[in-house]
């Protein structure tokens, strides 16, 4: 405390008061106070994680001029296509001074994130048991759904496993419950395919990394199965290459992928271009 007051050229007592008064605004108790100093409480720790997210929001729109022509930033679920447009388009930018960044975050994020203008452009994916919920909601927040690609499910599966090895051309929700299942997600409890098409009980255990190598790695050295939306050219070009087979999932509707905007702002031209390459991979990947 003493530090931050330094760094703020303010008195001590001035800034303990301003905790206090910040404490009782919220309505929880921040610090632990005790004879060593301070330290947070777990309520404090979420204040703080909530507000260096502003802090770092309030630092990115000073940096951003008047004149935006050289920013572009996609808020993005989990996607593979998302991703590939983005590194296409970086590509096709490599001599330009850019400011361009994409944040793969949960749905509920994805949505505040075009709502509030931080990003002009967000990616989702949308599931047949609560598609209409969606929709009313991005319309509550003023915003535009596109769908631009209805994709299967399916099971990916090693060579370990005795699915690799079979002729079918499908598979049934209820099989799957006896494999070990894999969650390619850094943040699974909002959108994992997983927790809406296994049960909450009676599968084999659950395994969850951030990172797409490792994910491969473990589904064909542990003969775990990954649940994933088929995409061509990602299939043809990873999955095959590395030898994982794709099997649909028969009784479960594909799902959706689609770009959001807010309906008061209007597109950048860096902005269509990555929408126009995103349309792209997804008539690939359709």
């Amino acid at each position: 405390m003493n530090i931050a007051a330094r760094n703020m050229y303010i008195a001590r007592s001035s800034l303990s008061t301003s905790m206090k008064h910040l404490e009782n605004e919220l309505g929880g108790q921040i610090f632990n106070r005790h004879s060593n100093g301070v330290s947070l409480t777990p309520f404090g720790a979420t204040v703080y994680n909530h507000a260096r997210e502003i802090c770092s929001r309030v630092q990115f729109l000073r940096g951003v001029s008047s004149e935006v022509s050289n920013h572009l930033h996609i808020a993005s679920m989990y996607c593979t296509m998302a991703n590939d447009a983005f590194a296409l388009f970086l590509s096709r930018h490599a001599e330009e001074a850019l400011d361009a960044s994409i944040e793969e975050v949960a749905a509920h994020s994805v949505i505040e994130l075009v709502r509030e203008g931080v990003s002009e452009v967000g990616v989702l994916t949308l599931f047949s048991d609560t598609e209409s919920v969606s929709l009313r909601k991005l319309e509550c927040e003023n915003l535009e759904y596109h769908e631009i690609a209805q994709r299967q499910l399916g099971a990916m599966v090693g060579p370990k496993k005795p699915l690799y090895h079979s002729t079918r051309d499908s598979i049934e929700l209820e099989e799957l419950n006896k494999y070990p299942h894999l969650e390619n997600y850094a943040t699974p409890t909002d959108h994992a395919w997983e927790h809406r098409v296994l049960s909450e009980q009676g599968y084999r255990g659950r395994y969850v990394v951030s990172d797409l190598g490792l994910a491969l790695r473990l589904v064909s050295e542990t003969g775990a199965i990954m649940i994933d939306a088929r995409d061509d050219e990602m299939y043809r070009d990873l999955y095959a290459k590395s030898d994982y087979r794709f099997i649909p999932i028969r009784d479960y509707p594909k799902c959706k992928t689609g770009w959001i905007k807010h309906k008061a702002l209007p597109l950048t031209p860096l902005a269509e271009e990555y929408i126009a390459i995103l349309t792209e991979k997804a008539a690939l990947a359709d």
